[in-house]
């Protein structure tokens, strides 16, 4: 099927008028999938971290990097409002342990699930995009 180009144009805006609820849903999906990426890693090397020192195994219960309480784990967040989404956490060491410090090298919980879910996230919201903005 051919159309002009103010066919097309008119097809868009018809299109982009029942897009926010689609966006927003398709974000809420991203952010959840995310978020567990993010809160299963913790206590693993899923994510390839280094080791932890010899000294912090031994005050540890475990080899679990990142978890001693749970707190750092359960503070990861999302938020999806009008378009624009937020994951992430407030909690005071998540940037130390998400960056590193002079002392504790880093451990990218937060990045670690972006590197593997982006793509798949990327994909589905593409294909959702891309269904709506074809369909008659």
């Amino acid at each position: 099927m051919s159309m002009s180009l103010l066919e097309f144009a008119a097809h868009i805006s018809r299109a982009a008028i029942g897009l926010e609820p689609l966006i927003d849903d398709n974000l809420k999906k991203g952010c959840e999938l995310f978020k567990d990426s993010a809160q299963t890693a913790i206590g693993t090397y899923r994510f390839n971290w280094p080791q932890l020192a010899p000294a912090t195994l031994a005050r540890k219960s475990g080899n679990t990097p990142l978890l001693e309480t749970g707190a750092l784990k359960d503070s990861i967040v999302f938020n999806v409002s009008r378009g624009e989404a937020y994951v992430g956490t407030d909690h005071f060491v998540a940037a130390w342990q998400e960056f590193g410090t002079r002392t504790i090298p880093p451990r990218p919980f937060m990045g670690g699930a972006l590197n593997e879910k982006g793509p798949h996230v990327q994909a589905v919201f593409g294909k959702a995009l891309a269904a709506k903005m074809l369909a008659p």
